[in-house]
């Protein structure tokens, strides 16, 4: 059970548009792990407009608190035609998100909990299987009206039409990756774990070691302290997770 829980500061909810408060949630959470269902995620938001760092803290606190094995933390992005967009509201400084997301992994990683992928904590045997896949650059279904699927070299784009989707029409679009293009998605996708890339898996893919195709990205990752390097793996620093796009901003060509 994954459970959209955003905060748990109740003044925050009501900001963002969010009809439960707290002790909903946590009543929610205590049905669940009576009726037995004790395997249980929640998702968090920070760096929401207005939103403290004690407030912040006083979240991670209350999770706790919950006693659940899983969680996802996720900063806060604003689409142009959402309800903050059309609103002009806007995230927190970078400085204080970041301070934000070191927090979580502090008081995480304090806990109990295992940084596993870049927003994803969970303690021992409750990493996220099914997410595991899209991070391992396994192949995967897009079911439904306007879902995504990867095929070998294809991704996939599922029509939004419900007329078009009826008639069995169901790809909407259809985009070919290159070569070099699964190279890096393979790179990109699995730098997000902690435990990072398989070299032999890379190799064994493409035919070509990492450090041939990507020397100097992988040299300068490990130079900034961004990357670390094993005979068998390329794995993230928690300075390089927190980093990622700028990290692999050198693998782009």
């Amino acid at each position: 059970i994954s459970l959209g829980l955003q905060s748990c500061d109740d003044e925050i909810l009501k900001q963002i548009g969010r009809r439960h408060t707290f002790a909903q949630a946590r009543q929610a959470v205590r049905q669940l792990q009576q009726a037995g269902l004790t395997n249980i995620s929640c998702d968090l938001i920070y760096s929401l407009p207005r939103q403290t760092r004690a407030q912040w803290k006083k979240t991670l606190k209350d999770v706790l608190s919950l006693n659940i094995p899983h969680c996802s933390l996720y900063a806060l992005t604003i689409e142009e035609h959402s309800e903050f967009g059309r609103t002009g509201q806007r995230p927190l400084d970078e400085d204080t998100e970041a301070s934000m997301y070191f927090e979580a992994v502090r008081v995480l990683t304090a806990a109990g909990y295992q940084h596993y992928e870049i927003s994803n904590f969970a303690k021992p045997g409750y990493a996220s299987r099914h997410n595991l896949h899209y991070w391992n650059y396994d192949d995967f279904y897009g079911v439904g009206l306007g879902a995504s699927g990867k095929l070998s070299s294809f991704r996939y784009d599922n029509t939004c039409n419900f007329q078009e989707y009826f008639k069995g029409n169901w790809i909407g679009e259809t985009i070919e990756l290159s070569r070099r293009d699964q190279m890096f998605e393979m790179v990109m996708m699995n730098l997000r774990t902690a435990w990072g890339l398989s070299l032999a898996d890379f190799e064994q893919k493409f035919g070509l070691p990492l450090s041939e195709v990507y020397p100097d990205a992988v040299q300068k990752g490990i130079r900034q302290g961004w990357l670390r390097m094993t005979e068998n793996r390329l794995m993230p620093t928690e300075a390089g997770m927190a980093l990622l796009n700028t990290v692999l901003e050198e693998f782009l060509d």
